[in-house]
C-alpha cells in the first residue's frame, strides 16, 4: 500500500468535507453510487457520493442505501482486486490505496482516460488493433459473480491508462447501479 498515497488521498478528502466548492471543483463525475474525484494529475480517489452531503435522497432512502450499497461496493471491488491473479489483474485499473473517510470505505486508483463514446469494449479494442483478453474477463465476472456486459459495454466504465493500455475501471458488481 502506498503510504504517501493514502496520507495524500486523507489530506484531499478532508478539504472536500471542509470546503463544498473545493469539493464540486474537484468532482470528476458521479455513478449511482459513488464519485469520483481527481487526487491530482495521475490519480482519482472513489468514494460513496454522499459522503460529503446528500446529493439526490431524502431521509428514509439515506439509510438503506448508505447501509448497503456505497459502502459496500468500494469494500467488494477491494476484497475482489485482493484476489485477482497478476494476469488478471492486468486487465483492470489498478487500485493502488484504499482506507476509510468517516467510516466510509475508499480506493485510489490511477487516472484513466474515459472513452465515453457509443463503442462497446470489443469495437474499441478491435478499432485501435488491441489484443484484450476478453475470455479472462469474462472468466473472471463469472467466477465473482460480475456484469461482464456491465464492464464491456458501459462505456463510462472502460478506457486507456496513462501508458495507453486498454483497462476496465469498474468491476460491474451485480446490484450496485
Amino acid at each position: 500500500m502506498n503510504k504517501e498515497l493514502l496520507k495524500l488521498a486523507y489530506d484531499f478528502l478532508t478539504k472536500c468535507q471542509l470546503d463544498e466548492g473545493f469539493e464540486e471543483e474537484a468532482r470528476l463525475g458521479m455513478g449511482c453510487e459513488r464519485a469520483a474525484y481527481k487526487l491530482n494529475d495521475d490519480y482519482i480517489v472513489k468514494i460513496a457520493k454522499n459522503a460529503f452531503c446528500n446529493y439526490d435522497l431524502d431521509e428514509d432512502e439515506w439509510d438503506d442505501r448508505y447501509d448497503y450499497s456505497e459502502e459496500r461496493q468500494t469494500e467488494e471491488e477491494i476484497h475482489i482486486w485482493e484476489q485477482l491473479t497478476p494476469e488478471e489483474r492486468s486487465l483492470f485499473n489498478p487500485i493502488v490505496a484504499s482506507g476509510k473517510f468517516c467510516n466510509l470505505p475508499f480506493m485510489v486508483m490511477p487516472m484513466v482516460k474515459i472513452l465515453n463514446g457509443e463503442r462497446g469494449a470489443k469495437e474499441v479494442c478491435e478499432k485501435n488493433e488491441i489484443n484484450f483478453n476478453f475470455k479472462l474477463l469474462e472468466e473472471v465476472a463469472e467466477r465473482f459473480e460480475l456484469d461482464f456486459w456491465d464492464m464491456v459495454e458501459n462505456t463510462t466504465n472502460f478506457g486507456f491508462d496513462k501508458l495507453g493500455n486498454f483497462v476496465i475501471t469498474d468491476f460491474g458488481l451485480i446490484g450496485y447501479y
